[in-house]
């Protein structure tokens, strides 16, 4: 009975131990992280759930966090020479993927 009990534990521990080495870790790029808060944005820009006062501080927090992301991607080095569909879209469409930086020029 012991060895059955033993043998159980030792494959439950094997199992976590393969799992754990097999998981990878999903980390998102600079670009991934630009389009999710452009995303956020413009959803907030679109709810008409929000009050106007609601809308425009979280408006006001989304400009804040893009124009971080957007200085981020415009300056990340590893993006040279990527030719990804993200990247190519991001820099082939600059006014929609930069908004901040596009509303100044």
């Amino acid at each position: 009975m012991k060895t059955k009990t033993w043998i159980k534990a030792f494959t439950a521990a094997a199992l976590v131990a393969a799992m754990t080495a097999f998981s990878g870790t999903a980390m998102a790029g600079n670009v991934e992280n630009l389009e999710r808060e452009r995303a956020i944005l413009i959803d907030t820009m679109l709810n008409a759930d929000l009050s106007l006062s609601e809308r425009e501080t979280q408006i006001e927090t989304s400009k804040r966090r893009l124009v971080d992301l957007e200085r981020l991607v415009l300056r990340d080095d590893s993006l040279i020479g990527r030719n990804t569909p993200v990247v190519r879209r991001a820099f082939g469409n600059y006014d929609l993927t930069f908004l901040i930086h596009a509303s100044t020029e």
